[in-house]
């Protein structure tokens, strides 16, 4: 919140992380799993209140988003630094939401970045600031504009941190009117649906755009949502990406003799 550098970049090198969205079909998976050893997890926006992550970013305002995510010391918080001063939203005494006194500033574990709305594929995973798309009046080189998605920051953190395997739950990446939307209680309106709607679309050929550059620097990114909108990345299974993601964690922890060997 001091505006002072924090190199956390290789924080996690070369490991798997689960990145955790908001989509109806996460409630779907065994979610107990993410309690394994060798699961890291960071979750976009209020998917946090329904799975407890390692790691959250968001890209909009702070009172869109649960004090109870904000509260969280064991939970590294990542938003645009441009938030630090703003403050987070609670309850009041009849459950009404109301500005808080409290900035993000002040609230344990966060970590501000700077990002970008200039969308352009080759410099992407490389470039000193965060691109999230492009500003609603901008055209990137394939004719697209606007389309702005934390999504793409929470891919593009991971990378930082030396995440090199990125398993995707509960990124749906559609929505239908009139049914439920998310993986918590959120209702959404006609224009609202219609507008996520086209922003899949253009994220479904951005993120096209990304792959080539995503496989010759060794990062893969699995799609464990059934039935997904989002059809850049190939499919695995949530169970197995879990069997993956824990292959050299042991079953049985053994520490007999441990304090007993020289050092």
């Amino acid at each position: 919140r001091a505006g002072a550098p924090c190199p956390l970049e290789n924080s996690f090198p070369d490991s798997s992380a689960f990145l955790v969205c908001g989509g109806p079909s996460l409630v779907k998976h065994d979610l107990s799993l993410f309690s394994k050893r060798g699961i890291l997890t960071l979750a976009v926006n209020n998917a946090a209140t329904i799975v407890r992550p390692n790691l959250w970013v968001c890209v909009d305002s702070p009172t869109h988003f649960a004090d109870a995510i904000w509260r969280d010391p064991g939970v590294w918080k990542f938003v645009p630094d441009t938030h630090m001063t703003k403050p987070i939203a609670v309850r009041d005494a009849n459950a009404k939401l109301v500005v808080s006194e409290e900035s993000v500033g002040r609230m344990p574990a966060v970590f501000g970045y700077r990002r970008n709305e200039d969308f352009v594929p080759d410099r992407w995973l490389t470039e000193d600031t965060f691109n999230w798309g492009n500003h609603s009046t901008k055209r990137d080189a394939d004719g697209l504009k606007g389309s702005r998605s934390v999504f793409l920051v929470a891919l593009r953190l991971l990378h930082v941190l030396g995440v090199r395997t990125v398993y995707l739950v509960g990124c749906d990446f559609k929505m239908t009117l009139g049914a439920a939307n998310y993986a918590f209680e959120q209702d959404r309106s006609p224009g609202s649906v219609r507008g996520n709607n086209k922003s899949y679309e253009i994220l479904n050929v951005r993120l096209g755009r990304l792959k080539p550059y995503f496989d010759q620097s060794g990062f893969e990114v699995f799609n464990c949502t059934p039935q997904s909108g989002l059809k850049v990345f190939p499919h695995v299974d949530f169970s197995e990406a879990v069997r993956r993601s824990t292959l050299q964690i042991p079953e049985k922890i053994l520490t007999a003799g441990m304090y007993d060997q020289a050092a």
